[in-house]
């Protein structure tokens, strides 16, 4: 028996952010893995199970949310996959106690996820690789030495999340899942090591403070059952990408739109067009924290006055308030931003007074904006969060900004609009995530020579992201606010990658990190 064993577990709508906890029982010897459940999906029947049917079908067409289970190892899944739809829904697809030897296929990815509950595939390509959702992976560890000794507890190790790749065996990521924990259910096959155990007993407990966790636990037959409820705990710092636009009009780019969110509270940079409709989108896709109609979001960051990253401000000033929020927001931003903000009430003032004294009865309260103009340093710091501004170049712009954010796990700078700015180097020193815009050095070279001039004053291009990168040493690098003129995502990334070795990912849309 091998000393060290691995086993994952499952959780219902997702896994939480970094944590650990530890199952000990007392066995006289190993355990071998099984699986745990999602959901699925229509028009067809949305479960294949190996039980039922144990001859699979030689291609299974992903239409909608699609489980599939119990193929273990002694009867292996040979289907081919591919996802099937409008290219806009995206679906779920969860291998429950599966082993996968067929092929699959991710060309239309439209948000689709891939969850692996205890199970393998000998064929996670790099398009389905990223649809992996985060999720447990268990180490059950003998007592030291090379064999068990009677009495003596095995240990479970549970941190969760990490992205598991169940085809290689190996950890991907480990910074922590974009969803919340809901259930946790752990099963012990006493059966499947091939000698005789017995199960005497087991404590459950987190391993941060000791506390014992509540939850059921069956023995039948050798198979072990311990199903945990804990109270939802959500996933910890995410980064949503609400906007990755630029002035340029696109239907797939929203305006500049970034939100943090900790422990469940969002918090918004910049508030380019589109912004409400974009925080809806992330609401309906899981994104809880954010509300409904953005209701939620009641601390905001600008960066600078730029009407690409401003033009949302009254949507999100009165599209929350008219839908329900009764608060105030809070804006820390250059300095004009007071200005802004008493000339966006003004020019509404008539729609404001109709719904507050009309038939509505709003309270004025929740469209209230208490407003900041700050200066470098220390702007906003609570329980989840602690904000630096540090001042960026672009162009002839008098008050442009870039944020640094300390949260409990993790440290996200955001550049803002600069050229390359030495401050952004100093400001992420070796942080997780540098979210810099960019431009394509390649293309940039073709352009008129007076769009050349404007575009090295107030922006970065990839060349020169690149050596930012490599001073700053960020953990992972997120562009955003892309000017391709006819480049693509791959074209930028292959232009970083000629002189930065580092971690690098184009942002899009809506996609969470």
């Amino acid at each position: 028996m091998p000393v060290n064993q691995t086993k994952r577990l499952g959780a219902r709508r997702g896994s939480a952010a970094a944590l650990r906890w530890l199952l000990a029982a007392v066995l006289l010897l190993g355990a071998a893995s099984r699986a745990f459940a999602l959901d699925c999906g229509a028009p067809a029947p949305a479960i294949v199970d190996g039980f039922v049917t144990p001859n699979p079908p030689s291609q299974i067409n992903v239409q909608g949310n699609c489980t599939v289970r119990n193929f273990p190892a002694s009867n292996p899944l040979t289907s081919n996959f591919s996802f099937f739809g409008s290219g806009t829904d995206p679906y779920l697809l969860v291998f429950d106690n599966v082993v996968h030897t067929g092929n699959m296929a991710c060309d239309i990815v439209q948000g689709n996820k891939i969850w692996f509950a205890n199970s393998s595939s000998t064929t996670v390509q790099t398009k389905c690789q990223s649809l992996l959702i985060p999720i447990e992976k268990i180490d059950k560890q003998n007592p030291p030495g090379s064999t068990a000794t009677i009495g003596v507890p095995f240990t479970y190790k549970l941190v969760i999340p990490v992205l598991f790749d169940p085809a290689s065996g190996t950890v991907i990521n480990n910074q922590g899942s974009l969803n919340d924990l809901h259930a946790i259910t752990v099963w012990d096959d006493l059966n499947a090591t091939g000698v005789n155990l017995t199960y005497v007993s087991h404590t459950a407990y987190w391993a941060a403070t000791g506390a014992p966790i509540t939850h059921t636990f069956s023995n039948v037959g050798g198979m072990l059952t311990f199903a945990f409820a804990p109270n939802i705990i959500p996933a910890q710092t995410q980064i949503v990408m609400l906007g990755t636009g630029t002035p340029r009009p696109d239907p797939e780019r929203s305006g500049p739109a970034t939100a943090i969110v900790v422990n469940g509270k969002p918090y918004l940079i910049d508030f380019g067009p589109g912004v409400v409709r974009r925080a809806a989108a992330a609401y309906n896709k899981g994104i809880t924290a954010f509300g409904p109609a953005a209701a939620e979001i009641s601390t905001v960051f600008l960066t600078h006055l730029h009407v690409d990253h401003t033009a949302g401000y009254p949507d999100l000033i009165l599209t929350p308030w008219i839908l329900g929020r009764t608060g105030p927001i809070s804006v820390y931003g250059p300095r004009g931003l007071r200005a802004m903000t008493k000339h966006v009430l003004a020019a509404w003032k008539v729609d404001i007074d109709n719904r507050t004294n009309g038939i509505d009865r709003l309270p004025r309260t929740g469209c209230r904006v208490n407003v900041h103009e700050i200066a470098p340093g220390v702007i906003y710091s609570d329980r989840n969060i602690r904000v630096t501004a540090f001042p960026v170049q672009h162009g002839a712009l008098a008050h442009a900004f870039g944020f640094r954010f300390e949260t409990p796990d993790r440290v996200i700078v955001i550049s803002g609009d600069t050229s390359p700015s030495d401050a952004v180097v100093k400001a992420c020193s070796g942080c997780d995530v540098l979210v810099h815009e960019t431009y394509s050095s390649t293309m940039f070279a073709k352009r008129v020579p007076e769009w050349q001039k404007y575009h090295s004053r107030y922006h970065t291009s990839t060349t020169q992201l690149a050596e930012i990168a490599s001073k700053a040493r960020p953990k992972l690098l997120l562009l955003y606010h892309q000017l391709y003129w006819g480049a693509t995502d791959e074209d930028l990334l292959a232009e970083i990658a000629a002189s930065y070795k580092g971690a690098v990912e184009s942002a899009k849309d809506l996609k969470t990190y």
